[in-house]
This record gives structure tokens, C-alpha cells and sequence, in this order.
């Protein structure tokens, strides 16, 4: 494995295991548990004129009207459910039409091979960004359940030289010589997310609505459907 790569793996690991003894070292009190129970749900607010959203792969017509800032893990099957049933229905009746472009924002968090597919994303958009849709589709496509087996970075470039149009050897160098570059980018991606109330993945802002988790296509419809009528 190239050094660059392996020391960004080591980094990673060790962001992992830090944020998991943080969680672990939270104690909560009898009292601080009784009020966080009977206290009503609160609705994060959100909108999406506050994410970032500067050098994120996305599609659509950079001037559509709706915007979607979509957070995943390449290892997450709840973000396999809305790659497969939800996105297409999105891209065919809103992108394709020019009313909706979609950022693809990173929060791979479900272990190493998320963090080398986190990279290689980066580094096909960087290459051949009209064709990260189709390698983003694929990668969800292959995958098989989470850290199942499949998705480490010799599978990932088997992949990615199925899809014709992307300069692989360029893809494999990138995704060495700039992983420092793109793991602070996934790192503020993420960082990102937490801080407007998505604590996991799928995590989706459309307009000013939350949708958390891999909620239906209806779901989706309204949230950018509202972000239309307010135009």
C-alpha cells in the first residue's frame, strides 16, 4: 500500500477509536436522563443555503432552481435503499428536467473501506466528473452488505475500469498523493453534518427540511417540491 494512503488509513483509525471513547466516557444522571425522556423532540432547523457546498461532486444543471445536499457511506445499505429506489425516480423527475441538482457530501464513518472509497469518489470527480454519477451508482450497485467483503481499494479499482471515460491509472495516483487533501475535506463534510443534525447515513437537507434516514421517494417529493414553490 502507498505510504500517503497508509498513513491517511492510520489517521482515520485513530479519529474512530478517539470519537468512540468520547461517546463511551458520556455519563449521563438519573435527573439529566428523566428530563432528556420527558422533553419533546426538537426538529433541527436547517437550510440549505448554509452548507457548504465548494468543490462537492454533485449533478444537475448548476443553476436549477432546487438544491439537495445529500450525506452517505459507501458501506451503508440504508444508503443503498435510496440509491436504488429513491434516486433514480429524482434524477429522471427533477434532475434531467433542470429543476434539481444533488451535492454528494461524504460521511463515511463504517470503517476503513468507506474511507478508501471516500478518496476514490474525490479523485474520479477530480478526473472525469461527468461520469461520478455512474461510478457512484455503481459502487452502491456492487455492494453487497455492510463490510461484507467487497469494496476495499483492488475491488474498487476493478470498478472503476468497467465505466469508460475515467482515466483509472490518473484515479489510483490521486487517490495517493492527495488523501491528505481529500481526508480533510471528508473530515469537514462530516464534521459538517453533525453540526445540523445528521448523525448518521442517509442524512438529506432539501430546502429547509431534514430528512433523516432512507425515508421514501414521497419523502423526498415534498421537501423539494416546497423548495420550488418558495422560489
Amino acid at each position: 500500500m502507498n505510504p500517503s494512503l497508509r498513513h491517511s488509513l492510520l489517521v482515520f483509525s485513530a479519529i474512530i477509536i478517539a470519537g468512540a471513547m468520547v461517546a463511551g466516557s458520556i455519563v449521563w444522571t438519573r435527573s439529566a436522563r428523566a428530563v432528556a425522556e420527558n422533553a419533546p423532540p426538537t426538529v433541527p432547523i436547517v437550510n440549505i443555503d448554509d452548507v457548504s457546498l465548494d468543490g462537492v461532486p454533485f449533478v444537475g444543471d448548476p443553476a436549477a432552481p432546487a438544491v439537495m445536499a445529500y450525506w452517505y457511506d459507501y458501506q451503508c445499505p440504508f444508503c443503498r435503499e435510496v440509491e436504488l429506489k429513491v434516486m433514480p425516480q429524482l434524477m429522471d423527475n427533477y434532475v434531467k428536467t433542470g429543476k434539481l441538482r444533488i451535492y454528494f457530501k461524504d460521511f463515511q464513518f463504517l470503517g476503513s473501506d468507506s474511507f478508501v472509497a471516500g478518496l476514490a469518489s474525490r479523485a474520479v470527480w477530480e478526473v472525469a466528473p461527468e461520469k461520478f454519477y455512474d461510478w457512484h451508482s455503481a459502487m452502491f450497485e456492487k455492494q453487497d452488505r455492510e463490510n461484507g467483503g467487497w469494496g476495499d481499494a483492488d475491488d474498487i479499482i476493478a470498478l472503476t475500469k468497467t465505466i469508460a471515460g475515467i482515466d483509472v491509472a490518473q484515479v489510483e495516483n490521486l487517490t495517493s498523493t492527495r488523501a491528505d487533501e481529500y481526508q480533510r475535506a471528508m473530515e469537514a463534510d462530516l464534521q459538517e453534518a453533525s453540526g445540523m443534525g445528521i448523525n448518521g447515513t442517509p442524512g438529506t437537507i432539501a430546502g429547509t427540511q431534514l430528512l433523516s434516514g432512507a425515508v421514501p421517494y414521497a419523502r423526498f417529493r415534498a421537501a423539494i417540491d416546497a423548495a420550488l414553490a418558495s422560489q
